[in-house]
């Protein structure tokens, strides 16, 4: 019971965290990379957060989920070190057109 509401606190939180992107990304058009990359970290920090805190439980009895969640752990660093790596090099471009 107690990974059943884990597991719905968690989902609660990764909504709310989803909807404020989409809703902020409405409003602030010209800061929509760096919003996304913040999105992108917090969902790295959840994920991580998320198998550190209930790893034991879910390799006792999901064994082949927890592979699978190991595996969306590591793209979720690809996907934010890629968008990271494209906001500091779009940002380092804008720079050298300016100077």
């Amino acid at each position: 019971m107690e990974f059943a509401s884990f597991i719905l606190n968690f989902t609660q939180a990764f909504a709310i965290i989803s909807v404020l992107t989409l809703t902020f990304s409405f409003f602030f058009k010209s800061k929509m990379k760096l919003l996304y990359l913040i999105y992108y970290l917090i969902v790295l920090v959840m994920i991580n957060y998320f198998v550190i805190t209930q790893k034991d439980f879910i390799f006792e009895n999901f064994p082949n989920q927890a592979y699978g969640m190991l595996i969306l752990l590591f793209l979720s660093y690809i996907v934010f070190f890629r968008s990271l790596y494209l906001f500091i090099s779009a940002k380092k471009s804008e720079k050298d057109i300016v100077n």
